[in-house]
């Protein structure tokens, strides 16, 4: 089900960045073949039922729903909205493709027949909800007074922050009809199963596209909260400023607790995360002859600043680099955050690797590591929109390449500008829309010397 895509780039001379790439492929691939049918909820197809519905969003949506088809569910209606690039080619099926990052008008669209599938399903009906990364965006609802370009600002002011996702989220959802167990409520009294390909790290459900069929433990004071310790109460449109003020004073529901109605006959399956693709690379690091080693994963998941991250991924490499003899591989997960400030073209991948390539430079020369980096929905940061650009691939050597085309890899680094030196040092990994979304993979191959 995965787009039929390869990851690109241009230093395949470089040692073992072959065998990095090909590993970081093989999870991309394991991510994205997944058998969405299979253990699910035999009820689906059930005679004495009434029909089955499917909604879904997120940018594995198009891909998750391939699988259905594939699967021989028998789907009455439903509607799916993806990112641009997502969506696979499936006649008489309402496949959309929307905006994202930024919500658009036809994700608002969709967001409304979405909302009129689920009010209109039946106590006998089986919606089946395929939920994925992106899908916060994608299935855009103001609450009642907020506009969808209050949302738009909200949303910029929120990401240029550097706040970790379920602080978004916990804003975002106290700003819609549909998110925070709202599709739940929606949809109730029909049974209801949400497959889910996870992109949060921990696969907590309720931040997933801001769990819109999982009960919601934030609050609006949570939401307000949020707000405040980013300094950004006075700049938020005020729509946005007074919903959460007046939610916070009673005068709005709470978003869907758990014990809700909504959830009693409703279940939820993740049939897709990063341990997937984890597997994946650990399999084909398993079975190939050409490059072995001892495998270690690295169990804390990869998160804060990027530039930070790195460091600590390349100072853990040294560390074990000098306790081991022979070479090794270690693999892990996780996404990391950039404060944007709009000087510069990247993403967060590809800072990881830019910074990854500066450390590695620096390093004690009793090791050589490749270390590879890549969104696995394709695209990372605005570059991978434009370019395709979905992280990079980096050495030791990477960093003097960079300067051999004319280009200071440390301001570029403090500008957050790393598309430009990874490509100029062909060290840039592309792929584009893979039709999965399972965090970020690294995977570093490393020879003591």
């Amino acid at each position: 089900m995965l787009n039929d895509n390869t990851l690109e780039h241009s230093n395949r001379h470089q040692p073992h960045h072959d065998s990095v790439l090909t590993a970081l492929d093989a999870g991309l691939r394991a991510a994205g073949s997944v058998d969405i049918v299979g253990a699910q909820a035999p009820d689906w197809t059930r005679a004495d039922r009434g029909d089955v519905i499917v909604v879904g969003f997120g940018k594995a949506a198009g891909m998750m729903f391939q699988g259905l088809v594939a699967g021989e569910v028998s789907i009455r209606r439903g509607c799916v909205v993806t990112k641009d690039g997502y969506a696979p080619r499936l006649a008489d099926f309402d496949i959309r493709e929307a905006g994202h990052p930024e919500p658009d008008e036809r994700g608002l669209e969709a967001a409304r027949t979405i909302e009129s599938l689920a009010d209109g399903a039946s106590a006998d009906d089986h919606v089946i909800c395929l939920v994925s990364g992106g899908g916060s965006a994608l299935l855009p609802a103001p609450a009642e007074g907020i506009t969808l370009e209050d949302l738009r600002t909200t949303h910029r002011l929120l990401i240029s922050s550097g706040a970790a996702i379920a602080s978004i989220n916990t804003v975002r959802k106290h700003l819609s009809r549909l998110k925070g167990g709202g599709l739940a409520r929606a949809i109730h009294p029909a049974a209801h199963t949400t497959l889910v390909v996870s992109d949060v790290v921990g696969n907590h459900l309720d931040v997933v596209a801001s769990g819109p069929t999982v009960p919601d433990p934030t609050t609006y004071a949570d939401a307000l909260a949020v707000v405040d310790d980013l300094g950004l109460r006075d700049t938020l449109p005020a729509s946005v400023r007074e919903r959460l003020l007046a939610g916070n004073r009673g005068a709005y529901p709470e978003t869907a607790k758990p014990g809700a109605a909504c959830f009693q006959d409703s279940r939820v399956d993740i049939v897709a995360d990063s341990e997937t693709a984890l597997g994946g690379m650990r399999d084909w690091i398993g079975s190939t002859s050409g490059v072995t080693g001892r495998v270690e994963v690295v169990s804390e998941p990869m998160t804060g600043e990027a530039t930070r991250a790195a460091r600590r991924w390349v100072s853990h490499l040294s560390a074990l680099a000098q306790d081991r003899s022979d070479a090794f591989w270690v693999l892990g997960a996780g996404e990391t955050e950039v404060n944007v400030d709009g000087r510069g073209l990247g993403g967060r991948c590809q800072e990881f690797a830019l910074a990854a390539a500066l450390e590695l430079e620096e390093s004690a020369p009793h090791f050589e590591a490749c270390v590879g980096i890549l969104a696995t929905d394709g695209t990372d940061g605005p570059s991978g929109d434009r370019y395709g650009a979905a992280g990079g691939i980096v050495d030791r050597r990477t960093a003097g390449r960079i300067r051999s085309a004319g280009l200071d890899p440390s301001e570029r680094l403090e500008a957050h500008a790393s598309y430009d030196p990874l490509k100029q040092a062909g060290d840039l990994i592309c792929v584009g829309p893979t039709g999965t979304n399972v965090n970020d993979l690294v995977c570093s191959y490393v020879v003591p010397v």
